[in-house]
């Protein structure tokens, strides 16, 4: 039978989506099926450890923003030799339910395809030249405005172990390159993802059902759920900028500008 490996970044004020996460993950994501989660954080203990062999928590200090999300794929080739253990990874975003049960055939790469990736659920229903592939050339995440496809979301990653580790290797190499040039990619981990997935006939593109967004309304079943960061915490909450959410009355506003901004562009402001 084949065993997954689950990647997971819980570092900080996210600690508070690992327990909906972990629920919804145990009883609707492909049951049945041995599933091993890798948690990086920098908590003292997380929920469910004690009572489930298939919980490894991983010591992760906070980076800060953007580097505890544009550093992923070097965090995770940390415990490479443990990763090479299983048949099919899948990485995760902090904020994210499974609202219903998700079956292996229908989620994961069988066949020739090797990867999967998901199409971001704002941008499905666009053309090319709308979607936010980084522009610089300076980048290695370049993408020009006559390529493209798909759009697909940071939030969720994954395919077969050694397609999928061979994929992390190439995009740890292009991220450092990018650093040492003192480049950022627009949208970080993101724009080397899709950078990475484009013109390749080997991966598996998932539909919007399996990021669909907590106040959304697409033409989509939904199967996993994002929970709004801004709605339930706050922008600046989440990176550490302040104790409580309502503790600076300046920065509250802020978040919901954010908020607003992201319902009238379609753009999630708090990945």
């Amino acid at each position: 039978m084949n065993k997954i490996g689950i990647l997971y970044f819980c570092v900080g004020r996210y600690r508070a989506f690992w327990k909906a996460f972990y629920e919804s993950c145990e009883s609707k994501f492909i049951p049945n099926i041995e599933k091993h989660y890798f948690v990086f954080t920098d908590a003292e203990k997380i929920i469910g450890e004690e009572n489930n062999t298939r919980i490894h928590r991983i010591y992760q200090e906070s980076l800060g923003w953007p580097l505890m999300s544009l550093m992923r794929f070097d965090i995770f080739l940390k415990i490479k030799s443990e990763l090479e253990k299983y048949d099919y990874l899948v990485f995760f975003n902090a904020n994210i339910i499974f609202t219903q049960t998700i079956f292996f055939e229908d989620f994961f790469p069988v066949g020739e395809q090797n990867l999967l990736a998901c199409q971001h659920p704002y941008y499905f229903d666009k053309n090319i030249q709308q979607f936010p592939y980084c522009r610089d050339e300076k980048s290695t995440a370049y993408i020009p405005f006559t390529e493209g496809k798909y759009y697909v979301q940071g939030a969720l990653q994954g395919g077969k172990s050694q397609q999928f580790i061979e994929a992390i290797e190439t995009l740890r190499n292009q991220v450092q390159l990018d650093l040492e040039n003192n480049v950022f990619a627009i949208w970080y981990d993101e724009s080397h993802w899709n950078k990475y997935v484009l013109g390749r006939g080997d991966v598996k593109i998932l539909t919007p059902s399996y990021l669909y967004p907590e106040d959304g309304s697409l033409p989509f079943k939904k199967k996993i759920e994002i929970v709004s960061k801004g709605r339930h915490f706050g922008f600046d909450y989440l990176r550490g900028k302040r104790d409580t959410p309502e503790s600076n009355f300046k920065l509250f506003f802020k978040d919901r500008y954010r908020l607003i901004m992201a319902k009238l562009f379609k753009r999630d402001y708090y990945k």
